[in-house]
This record gives structure tokens, C-alpha cells and sequence, in this order.
């Protein structure tokens, strides 16, 4: 963050950066000699936070000599620029950084959204405006020089705050001999030397539009500048790169002309600017634009509203009276930059209060934009959704069990955490849960029809997909059948906050019987003999499968931070899911002991491998036979002092007993059959050795183990 005397927006700047959800950052304000407060308030802010550092310079060198003292300086892995008098999203970063990551770019940029100190509207809303590509798009050196060819129209990209590798910056830095149009070589540049740019249509940027904002002030001299630093990267250029290059400089030129002419009025040089303006009539028509655009503002003046509240709420919400009501999409992706700006453009005046409800409102709270011109409005920084009311996402699979649905559900309405969302996915091709979903009449809990069938296996597995559309912080899956116990969401978090982890295995009841009249809840849980309260190294629970013990999919509890894929992306039986799952966890996991959900025990009953036509002997081969293919490799990574202590491992309470029979049945160790007696050894090895010549593996191990030991 380069800063020269902009103390008036700089401290609302800062905390934006500060609030981001990505919080592992450093904030590096390079100030280029200020003459105001700005050196007090970073150095206050700094006190407090040690993300902090300001970097000062006794010397005004200008905004690219400051930002390269900030880079010299910087230590992340990612670069981001933001201006001192702008505002960013508070998961500006995250979501750039994951895009970024998944297009294996060496930089992603969003849209900026316009707002302006006065509270006007700005026409365009955003950088792009009607333009704005329709997805992530790969920006070109071509693209950058502008043209109309690529669908951007005159959009100058050069106003872009993207977020580029440290290590693909390396010792490149932004040329000092310039003053405005440093950013547009600098990413032009970085461009010819082979970077990966994405450009989203999505903004999580807004850029302050203000009288003493530097681009405001362009000067014939600045033009010059921008001339000779392009003329400068012309050997560099390819045909097509040359012509975009002909018509910017051509409009550089023409821009110099209108500057010239403005220079020429305010310093009362009539003859001059009259003999400008008939050589190039366009600076009669930008003269036009300028005094019609003044005469509107005088003569028309905005008026502030009446209201004192902007409601953003979803769809189909009454408004209140003097309330401005924004009507948000049902899902986030249904709207880019330009629909966001209306939260900006609403919420630029003094006095406005802001409502949110829902999750979709908490998100775009972080598109409200406040003067920080007074006091009262300095202080309000962009809203976040509260540390402690996080929101859950509960992901409910189901298929033709109407009573078991509407139990599961009542479950999550009797949680003691209240926010919460369920997306109920319905693989009934009759979409036979909706009826069940809109009886509840719950905001919170929204039917999707799954199209076309995904049978039962690749619904659960899609539950555990990395996507989260919703914004959510925490997530779990309940299948239909079974259901949580009130404390369930309460107590899981707080053990996530309280231990440090980002994935916890919570014990579970068992329902016997489940769907009959005597069904029955057992005494104790799953885990009550098989597992100690506490935190599980990866590699050391892994070990569990040994024992034929994998996560159980309705234990599992896990927040937007967790590293682990736990969506198993491969064709497989529901029930290797689990012990696919188990290896797919790969950092540490807290087992929570109390049982706080339940498992239904429905036998034949079940739907969950629907949709396989293999037999059941085979099916039961195939399986264990992957089994045995995991055991093997969890036992492999597993360190040499776990694997020495494994039938007394303090980690496990299942009993030896259980522990040798693994070893000896996967064929990992037979000499673990000491434990046992020859009879049971031989036995058990025999049952190995008929699973391994009978069985294949399942279709979908070998290209799931590919990807997970790449």
C-alpha cells in the first residue's frame, strides 16, 4: 500500500485489508513522505496488530518508487496492491488466491466496482462495465494495449489491482521515471515475460473516484511518459501486439491534445486553446462532455434520500417502509461486478444503516462502501459476519425416505447454533423431497433436484465437495437417515476454535434397527472402544483401517480452512468412500467422544450403493479387496516407531486382538499371529489370501490413489 498524505481514507483502507478472511498476511504501507496524519496512524494501527509495518521514505519519490521499496521488502508468496484510499472484500484475497491456484496462474485480477465520496452514481458502475467477460478470461499483452477486438472495449486493464506470485515478480520492479501509468507497463511487462494472468468477472475491489485521486490528474507530460515507456517494449512486441499498440498511442495523442486545451482554459490562454480545439475537434466534443456533465450536477443537484436504511435480503422480501430493499440472487454466481455495485452504490452516503439476512446479505456486506470524510463514519468499518455465529452448511443427500428426511431435518431445527443452511440434494428422479422441504417452510433449507440421477454413492461423495457457493464457515453431511442431537453444530465448533483444527471426527449413537417399530439407540458410541479423545496425527489415524475402522461420514465436521479434499472425485461404492475418505484426511483431526449424532443401522434396507449392478459376492470381494490395498499403504506411511508399537499404540483402544487379526488378514504381518494362535492366524490368512485371488479393486481406487500419492 503506497500512501502520500492520505490520512482522510487511509485507516478505512487498512482495515479492510486487515478483516480479510485469508488472515496469514503482512500489510506493508510504503509512505512517500506524508505531511499529515498518515504516519500516526499506521503507527498506531502497528501497535496493535504486528501484520503491520511502515515503510518510511524522507523523500517524495512517487507512488512507484514506493511500491517497489514494498515489494523490495515483502515476504508472502503473493503480491497485492491496494491504494490508500480504496476499500477490498474481506475474502478478496481467498477467492483470488483459490482462482488463481486452480487455473495454475502466476496472477488474478477482478473488476473494480466505482463508488465516489459524494454518494453520486458512477456510469459505469465498474472498470469494465457492459464488457466485463462473461468467465475467467486469460489476459494477453494484446488485451492490455487495449482494442475492442477481445470484447473489453476501451477498458484500460492497466487500473487493475491483481494479486501476481512473489516468485513470478522476482526481481522485475515498477520504472520510477513515471508517475501515472506505472501499474499498466509493469503488468504489460510482466506479461511479454510469459506471467499467466486470469481476469474474473467478479470484483471484490472498490475503487474510490475522488477529485484528488492522482489519475485524476493527468498532465500533457504524463502522456509523454506513457508514450516513451511503450516505445520502449515495442521490440518485444508481435504483429498483433503492434497494431493495438498504434491505435493507444494515436489515443494517447488525442488525449494530450484535450489535456493541453484544459491547461490552456484554466490558464486563461484563450487564443491557444480556441486554435487546439478547431485543429482537433475531438477536444470540442470531450469540452462538451465536461460542461454538460457540470451543467447537470448544478443545476440538478443529487438530493439525499430519505432513507435512512438499505435492506439487502433474498428474493422475494417485502420492503419496509423508507427502506431501500436490494433483492439478492439465490446463489452468489448469478451475479457479477456490475449487480454487486448496487450494494456500493446505496450505502456511499452518511447515516446509512445496512441490514443483512442470510447468508448470501453477509456476503455482500463486504460491497458496502462508507465515507470516512466524519468522524461517526471513520469508525464503521466494513461489516463481517459475526466471529461467533458463524454459518454451517449442512449437506443432506437423500433418495425416497420421506419420514427419515423429515426427522433429519427436524434435527437441524432443533440445533442450539441457529445459523445454519441445508441444501437437501434429491436423487428421486421425481424430485419426490421437495414436497418434505417445502412443508417445513424453513428459509434455511433449500431443495436441489438432481439432474440427471446420481445414484447414492456419487450424492454422498458430492457432498464433500470443496465448492462452497454459499459462503458457508463449517460443514457436515447427514444423509437422510440419520439425524444430529441439538448440541451437535454448538459443540463442534467450539471444539474447532477452542483445539485449533480445521476437521473433527465426532462420535455418533447407533440407531438399531432404524425404520422399524423397535428401533432402538444403542448406549454407547461407535468409537466408545476403538479410539481416544484427542488430536490424531494423519498418518497415525490412518492406522485405523487396519482395524477395518474408517471416518463415518456423519462424524465427519470440517471448515472452509481444511486442507484435505474430502470429495473422492472417483466411481466407488459409498462404503469405500469412508475408507477412501480416511486416507484422503492429510493433516491433523481432532476425535470429539461424545456422541452428538446418530447413525441409522438400516441393514438391506439401505439405498446407498443404488445404481450398482454387480452382485453381492462380488461386490463384497471387490471391496475388501480395496481394503486390504489401503491397509497396506496406510501401514507404509505410517514412521517406523508407530508401526513398532501398533498392537499397544496409546492412539487406539481396540483391542490387540482386533489389531493382529488386520495385519495378519491384509497379509502386512503375519508374525502378529503370535497374539492369537496358529488356528486363528492360519484362518485369517487364508480369508487374505482368498480376497486377494478373488477380489479386484474397485474401478475407482487406482485413479484415486494416482491423484492423491502424485
Amino acid at each position: 500500500m503506497a500512501n502520500y498524505n492520505g490520512a482522510s481514507h487511509l485507516l478505512s483502507a487498512i482495515r479492510s485489508v486487515l478483516a480479510q478472511s485469508m488472515s496469514s498476511l503482512e500489510l506493508l504501507i510504503a509512505d512517500d513522505a506524508s505531511t499529515d496524519r498518515s504516519i500516526e496512524i499506521v503507527e498506531t494501527i502497528a501497535k496493535t496488530d504486528p501484520r503491520v509495518r511502515l515503510l518510511k521514505s524522507t523523500v517524495n519519490s512517487g507512488p512507484a518508487a514506493a511500491r517497489n521499496r514494498a515489494l523490495a521488502a515483502a515476504q508472502g508468496q503473493w503480491i497485492a496492491v491496494v491504494d490508500s484510499d480504496d476499500l477490498i472484500h474481506p475474502q478478496r484475497f481467498e477467492r483470488l488466491v483459490a482462482l488463481a491456484e486452480s487455473e495454475a496462474a502466476d496472477g488474478c485480477a477482478d473488476d473494480l466496482i466505482y463508488f465516489h465520496e459524494s454518494g453520486t452514481a458512477q456510469e459505469p458502475p465498474t472498470l469494465l462495465g457492459d464488457v466485463a467477460p462473461g468467465s475467467a478470461t486469460l489476459i494477453t499483452p494484446a488485451m492490455m494495449l487495449g482494442g475492442t477486438q477481445d470484447g473489453l472495449g476501451s477498458a484500460d486493464l492497466g487500473y487493475l489491482k491483481p494479486l501476481i506470485r512473489r516468485d513470478r515478480i522476482g526481481n522485475s520492479r515498477y520504472r520510477e521515471d513515471i508517475r501515472i501509468g506505472e501499474d499498466h507497463e509493469f503488468y504489460l511487462r510482466l506479461l511479454l515475460d510469459g506471467a499467466r494472468m486470469i481476469l474474473t468477472p467478479q470484483s471484490y475491489y472498490l475503487y474510490r473516484r475522488h477529485a484528488a485521486s492522482i489519475s485524476h490528474r493527468l498532465r500533457p507530460e504524463d502522456i509523454d511518459a506513457m508514450i516513451r515507456v511503450q516505445e520502449d517494449l515495442a521490440p518485444r512486441f508481435g504483429p498483433v501486439e503492434k497494431a493495438r499498440a498504434r491505435l493507444r498511442r494515436a489515443a494517447l495523442l488525442r488525449s494530450k491534445q484535450y489535456e493541453t486545451c484544459v491547461q490552456d482554459i484554466k490558464n486563461r490562454r484563450a487564443l491557444p486553446a480556441a486554435a487546439r480545439a478547431i485543429r482537433h475537434p475531438h477536444v470540442v466534443l470531450g469540452l462538451a462532455r465536461i460542461a454538460r456533465a457540470r451543467l447537470v450536477s448544478t443545476t440538478a443537484p443529487v438530493q439525499p434520500q430519505n432513507l435512512a436504511d438499505v435492506h439487502l435480503a433474498p428474493l422475494g422480501t417485502q420492503a419496509a417502509p423508507e427502506t431501500l430493499l436490494i433483492e439478492l440472487p439465490e446463489r452468489e454466481a448469478d451475479w457479477v461486478a456490475a449487480d454487486w455495485s448496487k450494494v456500493s452504490t446505496a450505502t456511499q452516503t452518511d447515516g446509512v444503516h445496512v441490514r443483512a439476512d442470510g447468508p448470501l446479505a453477509q456476503f455482500a456486506m463486504g460491497y458496502v462502501c462508507v465515507s470516512a470524510q466524519t468522524p461517526a463514519m471513520e469508525r464503521k468499518s466494513i461489516p463481517l459476519p459475526a466471529p461467533d455465529n458463524p454459518l454451517v452448511q449442512v449437506r443432506t443427500p437423500t433418495y425416497r425416505r420421506p419420514d427419515a428426511l423429515r426427522r433429519c431435518l427436524e434435527s437441524l431445527v432443533e440445533q442450539s447454533h441457529e445459523n445454519w443452511i441445508c441444501d437437501v440434494y434429491d436423487d428421486d428422479p421425481n424430485g419426490s423431497a421437495k414436497e418434505i422441504v417445502d412443508g417445513f417452510g424453513d428459509p434455511r433449507i433449500h431443495f436441489n433436484h438432481n439432474r440427471p440421477q446420481r445414484f447414492a454413492s456419487r450424492n454422498i461423495d458430492s457432498c464433500f465437495s470443496r465448492a462452497n457457493p454459499r459462503e458457508a464457515d463449517f460443514f457436515c453431511v447427514v444423509e437422510d437417515d440419520n439425524y444430529l442431537l441439538p448440541d451437535f453444530m454448538e459443540e463442534n465448533i467450539a471444539v474447532c476454535r477452542d483445539k485449533g483444527v480445521e476437521i473433527i471426527f465426532r462420535n455418533q449413537l447407533i440407531e438399531h434397527g432404524s425404520g422399524t417399530n423397535h428401533a432402538q439407540l444403542s448406549e454407547n458410541g461407535i468409537l466408545d472402544d476403538k479410539l481416544n479423545e484427542g488430536l490424531y496425527d494423519a498418518d497415525v489415524f490412518r492406522l485405523c483401517l487396519i482395524a477395518d475402522i474408517g471416518v463415518s461420514n456423519g462424524g465427519l465436521f470440517w471448515s472452509r480452512h481444511a486442507k484435505s479434499d474430502l470429495e473422492i472425485h472417483e466411481a466407488c461404492s459409498a462404503t469405500l468412500q469412508e475408507y477412501l475418505r480416511t486416507f484422503s484426511i492429510n493433516e491433523p483431526m481432532y476425535v470429539a467422544m461424545k456422541p452428538l449424532a446418530v447413525w441409522a443401522e438400516n441393514g438391506e434396507d439401505t439405498t446407498r450403493d443404488i445404481g450398482m449392478n454387480t452382485g453381492y459376492l462380488a461386490r463384497e470381494l471387490s471391496l475388501k479387496r480395496s481394503i486390504t490395498q489401503l491397509q497396506k499403504l496406510a501401514w507404509t506411511r505410517a514412521n517406523q516407531a508407530d508401526r513398532a508399537r501398533f498392537l499397544n499404540h496409546p492412539a487406539f483402544r481396540y483391542s490387540a486382538d482386533m489389531r493382529a487379526r488386520g495385519l495378519v488378514k491384509s497379509h502386512i504381518d503375519l508374525r502378529a499371529g503370535q497374539v492369537l494362535g496358529w488356528r486363528e492366524t492360519l484362518r485369517l490368512a487364508l480369508r487374505g489370501g482368498l480376497i486377494r485371488l478373488l477380489g479386484r479393486p474397485e474401478r475407482g481406487l487406482a485413479p484415486f490413489l494416482a491423484a492423491r500419492q502424485g
